[in-house]
């Protein structure tokens, strides 16, 4: 009996590994979309507002508002990569920020 329980228990674990580990999907909107559902997505930073603290709300070209903790500023019209979570927040829905890429050039 504890042969099969040991063997569901690393079944469990394998499937939750692989479901943390999905992809996040490439948006270019966030139309659609639910809070939660991990996106990728690029643009250009037309605005940054240090919203409290270390938060940082961006706006990136395609519209789309990124909340980052513990981002740097200055980024204006730079082109960057965001991999993060959808969120809503007084009605409209935000990317927070799970990792950011800088593109040089």
């Amino acid at each position: 009996m504890r042969r099969w329980a040991f063997a569901a228990a690393m079944i469990g674990l394998f499937v939750l590994f692989v479901l943390v580990n999905l992809p996040a999907k490439r948006v270019e909107n966030l139309e659609g979309l639910e809070a939660g559902q991990k996106v990728s997505l690029e643009g250009v930073v037309v605005e940054e507002k240090i919203i409290f603290g270390d938060e940082v709300l961006i706006e990136l070209d395609n519209g789309i508002e990124l909340v980052c903790t513990g981002c740097e500023t200055g980024l204006e019209g730079e082109m960057i990569g965001v991999s993060g979570k959808v969120e809503e927040y007084e009605g409209a829905r935000q990317v927070r920020v799970l990792r950011i890429n800088y593109f040089s050039g």
